[in-house]
């Protein structure tokens, strides 16, 4: 699982550097939730690695754009993230 030290890897930041230790581990956590929401609670002995880095993207990507979106200011997340989770989702019984 994505952990603290991996996002501030992932983001370049210093480990040392401390200030908003809790504001990215609030991204991971959100980040954790929402990739295990769009992957319809599927659960695994081993996380892949393919979700564990969807989940710092995510986190990166919502410490990066901390604005609302607007249609003035749309930014979306990359293609990269679906194709990396789609593969382990579950799908939905119609």
């Amino acid at each position: 699982m994505a952990t603290l030290y991996d996002l501030k890897e992932f983001l370049r930041i210093e480990q040392s550097y401390t200030d908003e230790d809790e504001t990215l581990e609030n991204y991971l956590l959100v980040a954790n939730n929402t990739v295990y929401n769009y992957l319809n609670g599927a659960t695994f002995e081993t996380v892949p690695a393919e979700v564990d880095f969807a989940i710092l993207m995510l986190a990166a990507h919502l410490y990066i754009n901390r604005n609302i979106v607007s249609f003035a200011n749309a930014v979306e997340m990359p293609f990269s993230f679906k194709f990396l989770l789609d593969p382990y989702k579950i799908p939905v019984a119609e």
